[in-house]
């Protein structure tokens, strides 16, 4: 694991990526044997109300060429996972929008 970081913090995981591979960039790229190379992040949606209940619509996320680079330099894949908004969160998100308070 690259990252210990949540999926609330996507920006987290991909510096800590990022740090794991300039790291061990050296022991990487002279791997024998390994046919197929991924990085997968997994990040929470956060289209619908907001913490501060505002209104999310568009949700964009950002990869740092440095990150980019050193995938490309490994031959290593990068995987995006966007996970659904957690029950909870859904959950009082309806509930506001029809007027009731979750707690």
């Amino acid at each position: 694991m690259a990252s210990e970081a949540s999926g609330e913090d996507l920006s987290r995981q991909l510096e800590e990526a990022d740090s794991f591979l300039k790291r061990h960039q050296g022991e990487l790229a002279t791997l024998e044997g390994v046919e197929h190379a991924s990085l997968d992040f997994g990040f929470n949606c956060r289209i619908g109300t907001g913490p501060e209940g505002n209104e999310i619509v568009v949700q964009g996320e950002q990869l740092m060429p440095s990150l980019l680079k050193r995938c490309g330099d490994l031959g290593i894949s990068i995987k995006l996972s966007l996970y659904p908004a957690s029950n909870e969160k859904t959950a009082n998100s309806s509930e506001q929008d029809m007027g009731l308070d979750a707690g």
